[in-house]
């Protein structure tokens, strides 16, 4: 992965921890930069932790997900590992193995399944935690409880009754708007990756850090096709899902390109692990079969690759 891609979700990690580390008194060793100002509420200095190379922390960071399938939630968390703003233990907490384990344990993380109740009766120094989607809300009120730093970071967009569909979707039985409602209001902090999205919940300590690619490091396209020997290059990434619309995204390209060959679009995101994500995973191939213009690949966690063929971005 390269260092730029890598930068993607520190800010809103190491400036979450931060946060909740000074506001419950516990030690950041050496001393955060007198710039960086730490407010009970709003913007502090994310940039100026992201980039430190002197920022170190000690004893057991936790990060918890709901799970460990290749995605762009757990990608930010890896950013977040990968960036080395934590210098001491880390441990990541999953309800189930997934291929995205993988990636953690090459940097290091120790991987424990099971619940959160049981991690800490192992782990006696835990200075302070982040969780990670919408999902993870009750292991927040957990933490809480626990008198724990938690910082939690939320990607999704699901207003009321949205809310309760999406997680009849997925089997969840561990989350309720109640749930929900209790960690948006007793987290210590609450990353929201928009503003809209910080109106939306309303969190009781809320901060935005708006996630995006970030500016690329100089070479990053090396080994790229060259313009000159390629079609001009639509890129839609993200899981495929109904959420994202990509069947609409197939179905606006042909009508934008019509009988055009020097276009293409690709499509990156498709996973097999929940029923109605692999009848839209099927309907989206249904709607580009015969068209070789359009590509669709699964989920991965080298973005990069897709990226260097890009000339444009496209979101639905």
């Amino acid at each position: 992965m390269s260092r730029a891609a890598a930068l993607v979700g520190v800010a809103s990690g190491a400036a979450a921890v931060a946060y909740v580390l000074y506001s419950h008194g516990r030690r950041i060793l050496p001393t955060i930069p007198t710039t960086v100002k730490l407010l009970p509420n709003g913007t502090f200095g994310s940039e100026a932790l992201a980039t430190s190379a002197t920022l170190a922390l000690e004893g057991t960071l936790v990060i918890c997900t709901q799970n460990l399938a290749v995605s762009g939630a757990n990608q930010v968390l890896l950013n977040l590992v990968e960036g080395g703003m934590w210098t001491g233990s880390i441990v990541l907490l999953s309800p189930s193995v997934g291929p995205f384990g993988k990636e953690f344990a090459d940097l290091g993380v120790s991987i424990y399944i099971g619940q959160i109740e049981e991690l800490l009766e192992r782990i006696r120094d835990v200075r302070v935690a982040v969780c990670n989607t919408i999902m993870t809300a009750h292991i927040v009120n957990k933490l809480t409880k626990h008198s724990i730093p938690t910082a939690w970071i939320l990607h999704e967009w699901w207003p009321s009754g949205m809310l309760e569909e999406e997680l009849a979707k997925r089997n969840d039985k561990n989350t309720t708007p109640e749930i929900v409602r209790e960690a948006l209001d007793g987290c210590p902090r609450v990353v929201s990756v928009c503003a809209a999205q910080q109106q939306l919940y309303k969190p009781g300590h809320g901060v935005v850090n708006f996630v995006g690619v970030p500016a690329p490091v100089v070479g990053w396209k090396i080994g790229a096709e060259p313009v000159t020997s390629r079609p001009i290059t639509l890129l839609s990434l993200g899981i495929v899902c109904p959420r994202k619309n990509q069947h609409w995204a197939v179905q606006v390209f042909q009508a934008f390109a019509g009988a055009r060959k020097d276009v293409r679009l690709i499509i990156v995101g498709a996973r097999y692990v929940r029923d109605y994500e692999m009848e839209y995973v099927k309907k989206v191939k249904a709607a580009a079969e015969g068209d070789s213009r359009i590509e669709v690949h699964d989920v991965t966690s080298d973005v990069d690759q897709f990226y260097r063929r890009a000339d444009v971005l496209l979101f639905t």
